[in-house]
């Protein structure tokens, strides 16, 4: 969660505009908060046209649950951004207390939905992963208790983790914009996302262990492909969530804006790492030109990752 000092009162009347403007990380925020925005919506915007393109929403289609979770985590993950956008340009006035108090609550919400629906989809695909013909004699008994164990412990950690900040923390206006008043209460919080982490390394556990004990056999290949894949952007994740707590502590005495941008910017290190799961990911990016296509005419191989064939070649992670 996000960790702030509160050096200032909030019923501090606030800076005119011009004072605010040259506020070094207000304009550092607003920059971020700005890039992280036309990213995500760019991907929200070519996520929406490939799916429906390639009938990607319809439950007849292989792949329906994986890219309709990650769909939903793209769009809540851009709500988080604006919402941060937003965030960091009010809360200057007195009168903006109850609104700024609101809004980063509102936006702390945010965050939890988007990080436990990558976290969702990261843990599906990892369960699928364990069905398919190179792995489905990995399916032990304390496999499957270790996986479902995992995926409660990422949601429940970051929920409580959320519940328990904005339970426990209240912030009004400042001269610095929106901020923290009275006693910043951690510990609760810091607590449910040590349980996250938890989590997040029971999954990264079990997306290495196939590395040591897959099958050699037909199709092992490209599972293990899409497998070491999604190690690599489950890993990126995990990675980006830590340095965004770590970050957040080295700014915690300068402002408010740092934190929120340090964490806008982890989402979206998180919504790319969703895309890059998918082998087709340059025919998503490029689908709101047309040019999905041509690009998969230049594809040399079968995307298993998604179940949209690129060639006509049986694709051993999709189960006909």
């Amino acid at each position: 969660m996000i960790l702030v000092n509160n050096t200032t009162n909030g019923n501090q009347t606030g800076f005119s505009p011009v004072e605010r403007h040259q506020q070094a990380p207000w304009l550092a925020a607003t920059v971020l908060g700005c890039v992280c925005v036309l990213m995500s919506l760019w991907l929200c915007i070519a996520m929406l046209c490939y799916g429906i393109q390639y009938r990607k929403f319809s439950r007849r289609t292989s792949g329906f649950i994986l890219y309709l979770l990650a769909f939903v985590a793209v769009a809540s993950g851009l709500a988080f951004l604006i919402s941060v956008l937003v965030s960091v340009n009010i809360g200057f006035i007195a009168s903006e207390s109850d609104v700024c108090n609101i809004l980063t609550k509102f936006s702390v919400e945010l965050l939890v939905t988007s990080n436990s629906l990558v976290y969702l989809f990261l843990w599906t695909k990892q369960a699928t992963l364990y069905q398919s013909p190179a792995l489905e004699h990995l399916q032990h008994r304390w496999i499957k208790v270790m996986s479902y164990t995992s995926v409660v412990l990422m949601v429940l950690g970051q929920h409580v983790a959320g519940m328990a900040f904005n339970v426990l923390n209240v912030f009004a206006s400042t001269d610095f914009g929106c901020r923290y008043v009275d006693a910043y209460h951690k510990w609760p919080s810091l607590a449910a996302s040590s349980v996250n982490a938890i989590g997040q390394a029971l999954m990264l556990f079990l997306l290495l262990y196939p590395f040591h004990c897959a099958n050699q056999r037909q199709g092992t290949k490209a599972s293990m492909s899409i497998v070491k894949r999604t190690t690599v952007t489950t890993f990126i994740c995990v990675l980006t969530d830590a340095v965004a707590g770590i970050a957040n502590g080295i700014f915690v005495l300068s402002s408010n804006h740092l934190p929120l941008s340090i964490y806008g910017c982890s989402v979206t290190a998180n919504l790319m790492a969703v895309l890059l799961t998918y082998e087709t990911w340059r025919c998503i990016i490029v689908s709101p030109f047309g040019g999905s296509k041509a690009w998969k005419s230049r594809t040399p191989v079968l995307s298993v990752s998604d179940g949209t064939p690129v060639k006509k070649i049986r694709d051993p992670m999709i189960k006909t």
